[in-house]
């Protein structure tokens, strides 16, 4: 809000005025991470196999509901360390940068790159998310 003086009124503010206020996006996605608990709950479209780093595989059959808990996934201490605490510029890519930018990836336990969508699902995920997110 470059055109803002402090002691003067807020302007209207516009979606490119919000839109630069990365930090502020950073505070708000940590609020909602500490807070949100919803679940994702998905139909198994066809039967698969996943095999898992540690060897173990698990068989999904067509049909099957698979759930994926986002209060889990946000309190993981191999996603997101020190979970239980408020870390304001957690979502940021570097907090000390001029022009930061929102984290695309997230790293777990094993090094291994997660995609944001991954890491962070208060709103569920796929083409079924809430509608709610845009509010």
């Amino acid at each position: 809000l470059d055109h803002w003086e402090p002691g003067n009124p807020l302007p209207p503010l516009t979606k490119s005025d919000l839109e630069e206020q990365v930090r502020m996006e950073s505070c708000i996605q940590e609020a909602i991470r500490l807070s949100a608990s919803a679940m994702t709950v998905r139909k198994v479209l066809k039967s698969t196999t996943l095999r898992f780093t540690d060897g173990n595989t698990w068989t999904l059959r067509q049909g099957d509901m698979v759930v994926i808990p986002g209060a889990y996934v946000h309190a993981n201490p191999d996603i997101h360390p020190n979970p239980e605490e408020f870390v304001w510029d957690r979502f940021l890519e570097d907090g000390k940068s001029e022009t930061p930018r929102l984290k695309a990836t997230f790293t777990n336990g094993e090094g291994k790159k997660l995609s944001r969508n991954l890491a962070f699902i208060p709103f569920g995920g796929g083409v079924s998310m809430c509608p709610g997110r845009f509010f």
